[in-house]
């Protein structure tokens, strides 16, 4: 921790004793008999500690400080998707929010590891992009075309507590999107694997990933491997198939 100013009281100090009032842990004061002192603790959690002055009659003041030590770092699943585009030079990453004790999900940024080095993400972790607080998805640029990239996405909470996960995503891991389309509240692309990606509102389970529950990174498709185009309709999703049929998913009510 960084040192505490001093109480200010009118008592003219000759004697400083930090000590702790409240906790889950135990406490290490750096300088207990100072005025300033750095303070370090073996538990999580919320502290009050106090310091009391003493001045050289025996009289004394003393003053309540709370504080937050927190050494745990976020709860994150890391990366979950990456869509390549046609061109093979751009890369969006798509990950869930992380969650932490003291940080709001809102307030947590995420590092991003690029390398064209096999694992060096995993073994070597660099930060290569930082994103806005709060932020769910990253587009990379400028990627070359016959080139070889990881990505690594960590979480670091308002602490600078950073997660250790080690899911890799490389460049065409879920091949290259062939397609794209777009609804008011909604996005499918079409991979060139065959199979279909959604994301956005999921009111009438127009994702087709079996749950009612809005995404806000893209969710695959159950059931689709042979896409070769996808339309989106208010509040379901058709996509056209190898040798001509066609799948719809979500609302149904009229017969959609």
């Amino acid at each position: 921790m960084r040192p505490w100013p001093g109480v200010q009281s009118s008592v003219q100090a000759s004697i400083y004793t930090w000590s702790k009032v409240s906790g889950p842990g135990t406490l290490a004061f750096g300088s207990s008999n100072a005025e300033d002192t750095t303070i370090s603790a073996n538990l999580d959690g919320s502290y009050i500690v106090r310091l009391t002055v003493f001045d050289a009659a025996g009289n004394s003041a003393s003053d309540d400080l709370t504080f937050i030590w927190d050494t745990t770092a976020p709860t994150f699943d890391g990366i979950s998707l990456m869509l390549v585009l046609t061109s093979q030079i751009k890369a969006q990453l798509f990950w869930s929010a992380a969650t932490d004790v003291n940080t709001l999900s809102a307030d947590i940024i995420y590092e991003i590891c690029q390398s064209s080095t096999v694992n060096d993400c995993v073994t070597n972790f660099h930060v290569t992009y930082t994103t806005a607080p709060g932020r769910l998805d990253y587009g990379v640029s400028g990627l070359g075309v016959a080139t070889y990239y990881e990505f690594v996405v960590r979480a670091k909470d308002s602490l600078g507590n950073r997660d250790i996960n080690t899911i890799i995503k490389h460049k065409n891991t879920l091949g290259s999107v062939a397609a794209i389309a777009t609804s008011n509240a909604n996005a499918c692309a079409v991979l060139s694997d065959g199979t279909v990606a959604c994301w956005g509102s999921n009111t009438y389970g127009q994702l087709g990933d079996g749950t009612n529950i809005t995404k806000s990174t893209p969710v695959l498709v159950s059931g689709i491997s042979t896409a070769i185009s996808v339309v989106l309709g208010g509040y379901h999703v058709c996509a056209l198939l190898v040798g001509g049929t066609i799948k719809c998913w979500g609302r149904n009510d009229i017969g959609s």
